[in-house]
């Protein structure tokens, strides 16, 4: 699921400014992890308490498992050093809290997924 945020979704925004290679790319990491993708720590790992993140090269969607064990992207970003930015860590954290503030609210009337598995 992707999260909204403040009335955006800012994962599904980042990943529409993609190439659509880079797209199809994202698009299989996440059917994968409705399967097995958690055990990759290629694909996915942590990045700080609570919060992972879906990698595909340069590419970083970072995410986390809700109270009711949905898993939900938070938002993207190109990586450009070897580590991910805090600020960027700092934001999927924000939005995790405001997901989990509102969480029942948003799960009855959210209608977008990232995934179609």
């Amino acid at each position: 699921m992707a999260a909204p945020f403040k009335g955006r979704v800012p994962a599904l925004e980042f990943l529409r400014e993609l190439r659509l290679e880079d797209q199809i790319k994202m698009q299989h990491l996440f059917d994968w992890s409705a399967r097995d993708l958690i055990a990759n720590r290629e694909k996915y790992k942590l990045l700080d308490a609570g919060i992972f993140e879906f990698k595909s090269k340069q590419i970083r969607m970072p995410c986390f498992e809700s109270p009711g064990g949905l898993l939900v992207v938070t938002h993207g970003f190109i990586k450009k050093k070897d580590e991910a930015p805090p600020a960027e860590v700092r934001r999927g954290k924000e939005i995790k809290a405001w997901f989990e503030k509102n969480e029942d609210t948003i799960k009855a009337a959210w209608p977008y997924s990232l995934s179609r598995s």
